[in-house]
């Protein structure tokens, strides 16, 4: 529920700053005349932590070898650095001015120190915080744990956004020029902890805390809303508890090559729970993924959310963004039922480089009798995938997709499903 990168946006052109890409490019480049790697001296302290690359690779010539030992050398440092060190980037959009940031990703496996485990799933701590020039902020901090055997899962966010989100009203038929910007200061806190219970299924509770402090619309008389903001309707907290019902059967999931997934839960937003806002919100994701040949996979899936009750605008249902309907900015359709789809192909292309293609639907309503078949947005679009944890198979993904009247472009960690 929680938007967490600002990339998704046709009115901004994304730079990713590649130094970490540069900085290990010039130290390989000395490794053709030296035949050592070199290290830039700020490393110095950490650097005996660097893998080293296999000396020979059996079946190729000499030249090739050394080849494959650069790629190598290249691979290790880069993985190497993303464990260790904050990746930064930055981009520009009209409703931030420039935006700078940082982010850390590590994925990892609980259990006991230097006992090799094959069945627990890994496990993955996510943070990033970045500031723009028209003083805007957001910080995030993502845990998502499994614990020994799979026994049980731990998933907290806690999260602090000043930072604005594109409003074009409520509704499935929504104008790109009625577009407007919609501020919010708040506190975010989402965790949920689930036991298993029978085989692959799991079950527990879900808490839901949201602190809106600020909540507004800027004036902009280009573009007049479609709909006015109760400013009363906004603020204040937001406070739901509830149950969850999890089946994980997937190889990986942070990457999954094979296996299903379904997630369904239940939420009581409500006055005795310390919220302003009395409503209810149900949700299911259901996933399947299948390698159809050799290294290539087909990943689906299925969604919807449905909110009864007095929710707020800022937290009804949002189509599109990073994850869901990738080529609709986030919040371009909302209303309270929201129903969408995807598909994505993903193949290997050379070395830890990937690719996908990917197709979707969905669409906005306010009660699930009133959506049609008619009513659904089409989104298409490709990405690369960069491997920045072997071990783990994660990836950093850079995706574009296209709808009807957006271009977006996404750069974030994991996949999308």
């Amino acid at each position: 529920m929680l938007n967490h990168f600002p990339f998704a946006n046709h009115f901004r052109k994304t730079w990713i700053l590649f130094s970490l890409c540069c900085l290990s490019y010039s130290g390989f480049s000395q490794y053709k005349s030296t035949g050592k790697l070199f290290v830039p001296y700020f490393l110095y302290p950490v650097y005996p932590a660097i893998p080293s690359a296999e000396p020979f690779h059996p079946g190729f010539s000499l030249k090739e070898n050394k080849m494959m030992d650069k790629l190598q050398n290249m691979t290790n440092w880069v993985q190497w650095y993303l464990k260790y060190f904050p990746y930064p980037y930055a981009s520009y959009s009209n409703e931030t001015n420039w935006l700078f940031g940082l982010g850390k990703y590590n994925a990892f496996t609980l259990g006991k120190k230097g006992v090799k485990d094959s069945i627990t799933q890994p496990s993955s701590i996510n943070t990033f915080l970045y500031a723009t020039l028209n003083q805007q902020y957001k910080v995030v901090i993502e845990s998502n744990l499994m614990f020994h055997k799979n026994r049980a899962m731990w998933k907290t966010t806690l999260a602090y956004v000043d930072y604005p989100l594109e409003f074009f009203g409520i509704g499935n038929e929504t104008q790109l020029e009625n577009q407007r910007t919609f501020v919010t200061t708040d506190w975010q806190l989402s965790t949920q902890y689930l036991l298993k219970i029978w085989k692959n299924w799991y079950t527990g509770f879900v808490y839901d805390l949201y602190d809106y402090k600020k909540a507004y619309l800027i004036e902009d008389e280009h573009y007049p809303p479609n709909y006015t903001i109760d400013g009363d309707h906004v603020l204040g907290t937001q406070s739901g508890l509830g149950v969850k019902i999890l089946m994980e059967e997937r190889d990986n999931r942070l990457n999954a090559r094979r296996g299903y997934f379904t997630d369904v839960s239940y939420q009581v937003f409500a006055k005795a729970l310390g919220s302003k806002y009395d409503y209810n919100f149900f949700q299911a994701d259901f996933r399947y993924y299948t390698p159809v040949y050799k290294k290539i996979t087909l990943a689906s899936q299925i969604h919807t959310e449905a909110r009864f009750g007095d929710a707020p605008v800022q937290s009804i249902s949002l189509l599109g963004g990073d994850y869901y309907m990738r080529g609709t900015y986030r919040g371009r359709y909302r209303d309270n039922m929201l129903l969408d789809a995807q598909l994505e192909f993903r193949f290997p292309i050379y070395w830890i480089i990937g690719g996908v293609i990917f197709n979707s639907i969905g669409q906005v309503a306010p009660t699930y009798k009133q959506m049609s078949f008619d009513a659904f947005h089409y989104n298409y679009g490709a990405g690369l995938r960069l491997q920045m944890d072997s071990e783990h198979d994660v990836n950093i993904r850079f995706d574009v997709g296209r709808s009807s009247d957006q271009t977006i472009f996404i750069i974030n960690v994991q996949e999308a499903f």
